[in-house]
């Protein structure tokens, strides 16, 4: 696998880029749904791949990390994935 590909489409940058274009009317409004999209998976994808232990997640913690992890967990659970 690729992973490095898939990082690099599902990244702020991307995301930073369509909403750029929709602010220039290049796109669409509802592109924004695909720049939410892309941060939410680089922000999930971040919290998942941490590889320091400061970085690891623990329970009685409430960290950006681990709000990104239970919003992605609510998201799959609401669209039945």
């Amino acid at each position: 696998m690729k992973v490095h590909y898939a990082a690099q489409f599902f990244s702020c940058s991307t995301a930073a880029a369509i909403q750029t274009c929709v602010n220039l009317a290049i796109l669409p409004v509802e592109a924004l749904t695909t720049a939410w999209f892309l941060n939410f998976v680089n922000d999930w994808f971040d919290a998942m791949n941490a590889r320091h232990k400061e970085s690891a997640q623990f329970q009685c913690q409430v960290t950006a990390s681990t709000r990104a992890m239970t919003e992605m967990l609510h998201v799959i659970k609401k669209s039945g994935f």
